[in-house]
């Protein structure tokens, strides 16, 4: 368990910021319901700030992981193997969150 908290925290806080902000929004997109008209504040944050954020959470994982992936090209085979693991916890995350947020819009599009 050590091992992979040690991987972890190798990559970085701003990459560790992003992660777990992915992860609060994980937790919170599928209590997500959007609505034509908000009424309450409460609506308002479930109805319209958390849909409407989580798209930029998605893009700014995929830059982060377009950046990995450029970086890995020309660095040593430790920061590679660093960087590799990085992209592959991008892309997991970004798969959930898209899954999630198309869910829990589903209901307003389809």
């Amino acid at each position: 368990m050590r091992g992979w908290l040690d991987n972890w925290i190798e990559m970085g806080s701003l990459r560790i910021a992003l992660h777990v902000t992915a992860f609060i929004y994980i937790l919170l997109t599928p209590f997500s319901t959007p609505k034509r008209v908000l009424e309450t504040t409460s609506e308002l944050f479930w109805g319209g700030v958390l849909p409407a954020t989580t798209p930029l959470v998605i893009v700014v994982l995929l830059f982060d992981l377009l950046m990995c992936l450029a970086l890995r090209g020309d660095s040593e085979p430790e920061r590679r193997e660093l960087l590799g693991r990085t992209a592959v916890i991008h892309v997991s995350l970004v798969a959930v969150l898209i899954t999630l947020f198309l869910n829990s819009l589903s209901g307003v599009l389809f």
